[in-house]
């Protein structure tokens, strides 16, 4: 996902919890001259001083963006989750909401539409908090999406167990 070393741990599971839950779609617009300054603020994403469009480069299996071309005065081609972060930066984090989108223009805004929450590894939200309602265990939940993995605090044994209880109490 994020170009490093693949951990074992973040495979792609089936999530019948997740599956049900009704797809978050979300949209968002913002005016052309705010994006300019926002990607010309980044050093990877600047495009000089005009702005054509954002075009979905290539996409992974199950839709989500993995590269973005910014067309501008310059061509400049970045991972969709560096383009997300940009825009998460200057316009707050319920812009870009994934990298499940859509990017259109209209003149002086772009729009932008797209489904879910996040990355689109690990985790999925919905599905956990359908598991929490159907009683599943904490434990049960994150060895169904870290399958192979092993849960244990980071802090006991570095930390005095008088405070770590009341840390673990909240």
């Amino acid at each position: 996902m994020w170009g490093g070393a693949e951990a074992p741990y973040l495979e792609s599971v089936d999530d019948w919890f997740c599956a049900r839950r009704p797809a978050s779609a979300w949209t968002f617009d913002a005016e052309e001259g705010r994006v300019l300054r926002a990607l010309n603020a980044d050093p990877d994403d600047r495009i000089g001083t005009r702005f054509r469009r954002v075009e979905i480069a290539s996409r992974d299996a199950s839709g989500r963006a993995l590269a973005v071309t910014l067309i501008g005065s310059n061509t400049v081609s970045v991972r969709a989750e560096v383009f997300r972060a940009v825009m998460n930066q200057a316009f707050g984090p319920r812009s870009i909401r994934s990298t499940w989108f859509e990017a259109a223009g209209d003149r002086s805004r772009l729009h932008f539409s797209g489904v879910g929450f996040g990355h689109g590894v690990g985790l999925c939200q919905g599905g956990a908090l359908r598991r929490v309602e159907a009683r599943h265990t904490p434990s049960e939940i994150l060895a169904h999406y870290f399958p192979g993995t092993r849960l244990q605090s980071g802090l006991m044994g570095r930390v005095r167990p008088d405070v770590a209880e009341r840390l673990f109490a909240r």
